[in-house]
């Protein structure tokens, strides 16, 4: 066998250790740079997750503190809801009992007039026809029925700094007064239709305003007092 010798110069081994040092070197500078920066990115997720926890700590502080307000108005309404109760609990005085049954007294001669001499007026004063005066009393009795809820609806959602129910005591007064005055006059005309049309609208007038006051006159009572004897009491002096 022969043997084969392969002569290789020391500054080439040298060399080429160098190189192999420098890659590993390289390698080692990557792998540094991969784990600076993984931790990095980890400090920075962190830094967000602090952030979105503070955010969320801020809003949760901010709910609460709304939360508070609320209550703290909703304790207020209840406060003055009490107080109110309170003042309506309290026995009424004589005189306020008194000056409330004199409103129904007013009211009482107005429809006592109505049903005893109404009919009698149309037929004998102004000689219509009784059927056609029958039928104008009919109108106006009807005209209650459709006035009176919804009157009592448009007192209960009324809201001035009067009240809901003194601005219809004091605008509905008048204009019964004045249709009431003119349901008993007989005008200058000979025509049976024209006299028909001018009572039945008089009439209407008369029912209108009328419904205008008592509906919220009688609602009077449960606001002046929630105690069920003087509710009891005031109905007695109305009566």
């Amino acid at each position: 066998m022969q043997n084969h010798s392969i002569d290789i110069d020391e500054d080439e081994l040298v060399e080429i250790s160098l190189d192999d040092d420098d890659d590993n070197d390289n390698d080692d500078g990557i792998e540094l740079k991969n784990v600076v920066h993984d931790k990095n990115m980890g400090v920075y997720d962190e830094k967000e997750n602090n952030i979105e926890i503070k955010e969320e700590n801020d809003k949760g502080i901010n709910d609460i503190e709304e939360i508070g307000e609320e209550n703290d108005e909703i304790e207020e309404i209840g406060e003055e809801n009490d107080e109110n109760k309170e003042n309506k609990s309290k026995s009424l005085k004589w005189y306020t009992k008194v000056g409330y049954a004199f409103g129904e007294m007013g009211l009482f001669i107005t429809t006592g007039i109505i049903g005893f001499f109404l009919s009698t007026f149309l037929l004998e004063t102004a000689q219509i026809n009784p059927v056609i005066a029958g039928g104008i009393v009919l109108i106006g009795q009807g005209f209650d029925a459709v006035s009176d809820p919804l009157v009592g609806r448009l007192s209960d959602i009324t809201n001035t700094r009067f009240g809901r129910r003194r601005p219809w005591l004091l605008f509905g007064s008048v204009p019964v007064g004045v249709s009431f005055f003119l349901l008993w006059l007989v005008p200058p005309v000979n025509n049976e239709i024209l006299l028909t049309i001018y009572y039945a609208t008089m009439f209407l007038c008369v029912k209108a305003s009328f419904t205008a006051v008592t509906v919220p006159y009688t609602a009077l009572t449960p606001d002046l007092t929630e105690d069920y004897h003087e509710r009891t009491s005031l109905t007695m002096f109305r009566m």
